[in-house]
């Protein structure tokens, strides 16, 4: 028991450090736990420890599940015991990387009932959202982490981010922190980290063999990686399923149901998200789709030769992903990037390109346009790296924005 004590005094002096994400005490009345989901690396942990900041514990226990201690000895209970031998007293409760342990949704599901305040974390979806429906539903909350928005991303920079530095000299600073927000990405440790891209690397080779080939006991190994590259080189764009094994199938071989499997495990993993055509048939949604990689830095790492009207494509993608929206693209005769949901109504229709000019400047209106007559809707909004109008196009506004600009101003 001496041993389980010290790891508890161990977790209990690690200090909460970071930029605060916002956690709502309205969640600490609920009577069930809060399940926190995220890619790895993007600050779960940090919001634990923000939790506990906020609640202001001074004991608690702190299990991480990738801790090689207390996995081997795999069960709640003796640090439980040790807890209350340490102070007396009942225990708020968090599980840190918890699709590592064994059965642990009948352990949680057990502390729940036995009226413990349980925090947990865990990297994969999947895992995660399966054993909550089955074992857990109506007894947790599900709350969402990602790597930073852009304003975290300034906020954390300590930048400045009011209006008037939109006009000011500042300007120039928010458009540097922009252009390496859109490149590397916004995980904590990256933003810090002048060795951006060897930090990239590790974190893409830990997610790649820990929690897809291995966790998904995946015996092919180059097939999954080239789907990797496929994506990265189809980035922006609509594919079908089948066409895409096609064009994989003549590097290696894959079945249709292994790159179905693929592309879900890499979605589960908190790596990719696929989203759907918004006007199409069922069947039609589930075979054709687009993909966006959950951290603009993946797609600089991975990319052999990096196109930057890609980069922002991705990154207002993300903001809006971010921010729990549900996205769809539209294509017909033209194609708009982002049709926006939020609840249940559209909010936005969303065209991205680089620079609006002689050569795409109808292609992109008339996409954005398609899509509005489409949802009868009379505003549409077109995001660039710096260019800012109002255009008027068959009866409709379009405004051209920014992206540094929109993606404070949301």
């Amino acid at each position: 028991m001496e041993k389980l004590k010290q790891i508890i005094r161990e977790y209990e002096e690690i200090p909460f450090e970071g930029l605060k994400r916002g956690y709502d005490l309205e969640l600490y009345h609920l009577n069930n736990a809060l399940t926190i989901v995220g890619p790895r690396r993007a600050g779960k942990t940090t919001y634990l420890r923000e939790i506990i900041h906020t609640l202001k514990l001074d004991h608690f226990l702190f299990l991480n599940f990738e801790d090689e201690r207390i996995l081997a000895i795999g069960e709640l209970d003796p640090f439980i015991e040790a807890f209350y031998d340490l102070y007396r007293k009942k225990p708020h409760i968090f599980l840190d990387e918890i699709q590592n342990a064994k059965n642990w949704h009948l352990k949680v599901r057990r502390l729940i009932d036995q009226n413990y305040k349980v925090f947990i974390t865990g990297s994969n979806a999947n895992l995660l959202s399966v054993e909550i429906a089955t074992h857990l539903a109506g007894r947790t909350f599900t709350k969402k982490i990602m790597p930073f928005t852009f304003r975290e991303f300034m906020q954390f920079k300590k930048l400045p981010i009011s209006r008037t530095s939109f006009y000011g000299k500042e300007r120039f600073a928010i458009k540097e922190a922009f252009r390496e927000f859109l490149i590397y990405g916004s995980f904590p440790e990256v933003v810090q980290t002048k060795l951006k891209r060897e930090l990239l690397r590790q974190y893409f080779e830990f997610v790649f063999y820990r929690d897809i080939v291995a966790r998904y006991k995946i015996r092919h190994e180059a097939s999954i990686r080239l789907l990797i590259q496929k994506l990265t080189e189809n980035l922006g764009k609509s594919y079908q399923v089948n066409k895409l094994r096609n064009k994989i199938s003549q590097v290696v071989r894959v079945g249709k149901q292994s790159l179905f499997d693929y592309l879900k495990f890499l979605e589960e993993s908190f790596f990719v998200v696929h989203i759907r055509n918004f006007q199409k048939s069922f069947l039609q949604r589930e075979t054709e789709r687009k993909t966006y990689f959950i951290d603009n830095g993946f797609i600089t790492i991975l990319s052999l030769d990096m196109e930057s009207s890609k980069l922002l494509e991705n990154l207002i993608f993300l903001e809006l992903f971010k921010r729990g929206k549900e996205i769809y693209y539209f294509r017909m005769k033209n194609e708009c990037d982002f049709i926006v949901k939020k609840d249940e109504q559209i909010s936005d229709v969303i065209q991205v390109c680089w620079e609006l000019n002689e050569t795409n400047r109808d292609r992109e209106v008339n996409g954005l346009n398609e899509a509005l007559n489409f949802l009868h809707l009379k505003k549409g909004l077109i995001v660039t790296y710096e260019q800012e109008e109002n255009l008027k196009h068959d009866g409709k506004t379009i405004e051209v924005k920014p992206a540094w600009k929109w993606l404070l101003e949301i």
